[in-house]
């Protein structure tokens, strides 16, 4: 698939085969400016990489994860409820998160990518409603924490970071 407005290719068979076979790493190309008609500044610059755990490792690994990064981090997670206790628990563990999901009220939405846009919590735990139509620049990394059901939405997450020609990071757990 590549997906004009977001410059971004992914190949739906070739992410059904990494997860059905359990592949550690992947290594993507570049694109050069002849391989596409459009400004290479337009580009996103994302760098990806798929992480094996297993689930009772997926909790521990974010949080060592997290400490060895910096700047603004998106953490996808399939539910609202797993939205919700990821936030708590990484709040339990002494980082600045907050939650958005399906079912928290417009003005709490808004407050939370308020403060998250302002810096004032690093980490935003989200469910797929935040994918679309989220434009916060500076979103340095994103974290899929819970695989995507369609490769499409991988898309729209992984593009919450690398912006207007800026680097950005994805990762992406696999569990066993």
């Amino acid at each position: 698939i590549f997906n004009s407005s977001k410059g971004t290719i992914i190949n739906e068979n070739l992410i059904n085969l990494l997860l059905k076979n359990n592949i550690k790493s992947v290594t993507c190309a570049k694109l050069n400016e002849d391989d596409v008609e459009e400004n290479k500044a337009d580009i996103p610059k994302i760098e990806q990489k798929l992480i094996q755990l297993n689930n009772e490792g997926k909790f521990p690994y974010l949080v060592k994860h997290i400490e060895s990064q910096h700047g603004l981090m998106l953490v996808f997670v399939k539910t609202k409820r797993g939205a919700k206790r990821l936030a708590k628990a990484l709040h339990q563990e002494g980082f600045e998160s907050g939650a958005i999901h399906g079912d928290l009220r417009q003005n709490k939405r808004t407050a939370v990518i308020k403060k998250f846009r302002a810096n004032k919590i690093q980490i935003l735990v989200a469910t797929d409603v935040a994918a679309r139509g989220l434009d916060i620049p500076n979103i340095e990394h994103v974290i899929n924490y819970d695989l995507p059901q369609q490769a499409e939405d991988f898309i729209h997450r992984i593009g919450r970071t690398g912006r207007a020609g800026a680097k950005g990071m994805a990762w992406s757990y696999v569990t066993k």
